[in-house]
Parts: structure tokens; sequence; C-alpha cells
């Protein structure tokens, strides 16, 4: 039994070399938060009042997925909608010491007068300097 055990921590410990350390992390997160004015890009998302947010987040190596919902309490800016959710999925790579990342977010006003729905896309690439 000792051996099997020994010989099964040896080839674990051998095969470590040939997985990527990035598919090997996961990490999971969730906060709720109360504003005073839930701002986006510098404006307004529920019409300068108080609101509430809550949200998920799931990184599996290289891949990102979250969920946050936002109460919006009628915001006219977007056709009096009571909350958006915004669904995101977002992946990236190293270069060398560049990043190239890609990311796609749906946001859905709940009780929105007309079709306010809409998906975004993200590409960036950014550059390490250093150990800062």
């Amino acid at each position: 039994m000792i051996r099997a055990l020994k010989r099964a921590g040896v080839l674990g410990l051998a095969t470590c070399g040939l997985v990527a350390p990035a598919f090997a992390q996961t990490a999971r997160s969730a906060t709720v938060e109360g504003m005073t004015d839930e701002e986006r890009r510098g404006l307004s998302w529920s019409g300068g009042r108080a609101a509430l947010a809550g949200d998920v987040r799931v990184s599996l190596g290289r891949l990102d997925a979250s969920a946050r919902a936002v109460t919006t309490r009628g915001s006219a800016r977007h056709g009096g909608a009571d909350a958006v959710v915004d669904l995101g999925i977002g992946t990236g790579w190293d270069l060398g010491a560049i990043r190239l990342r890609a990311d796609a977010i749906g946001h859905a006003f709940a009780g929105a007068r007309g079709r306010m729905d809409y998906v975004e896309g993200g590409l960036s690439a950014s550059y390490g300097y250093g150990p800062l």
C-alpha cells in the first residue's frame, strides 16, 4: 500500500510539468454592494439615485465569466428599466511581455420600454515593463 502511494506521488510530481499552470487555477468571487449612484463611463445609469448591485465571477484557466445585476430604478436613460443584468465572458493570452485580451459583455435591461438590450465586444493589448 505504501509503495503504491509513493509510486503515485512520484508519477504525480513527474506529470506536473506537463500541465500548464493557468489551466490548473480556478477562482470564484461574489460581491454585493450599495452605492449612491451607478455610474459607468461618466454617465449615471441609475438617474443619480442610490442603487444596489451584486456580481459573481468565475475564472477557469484562461476563461473568465461574470454576471452582474444592478438596480437602475426606472432610469430614463435606459427606457425606464428597473434593473440591468450584465453577462460577460473573456479570455487572454500572454505573448512574452505582451498581454492580449478579448471580452464580450451582454447588457439586458429588465422592465425597459422598447429594445434597450445590447452586446459589446472588446480587444486589448498591454505591455508589461519590468517587475511593476
